[in-house]
């Protein structure tokens, strides 16, 4: 058998690092559950937090 000459350790190689985040907790109905998971709650709160600065 070769040895492969691919694989291990690499410059810049793995996860990169992200802004630090924290779990907060709401209150909601299952009907307003639903709705938020229905529009993806980070992809859908996220920008509404950012753009109220």
């Amino acid at each position: 058998m070769t040895k492969l000459s691919h694989g291990g350790t690499r410059m810049g190689a793995g996860r990169k690092p992200v802004t630090p985040t924290v779990p907060v907790t709401i209150r909601l109905t299952p009907e307003q559950r639903d709705e938020l998971k229905r529009r993806g709650v980070a992809r859908w709160l996220r920008p509404l937090l950012e753009n109220t600065h």
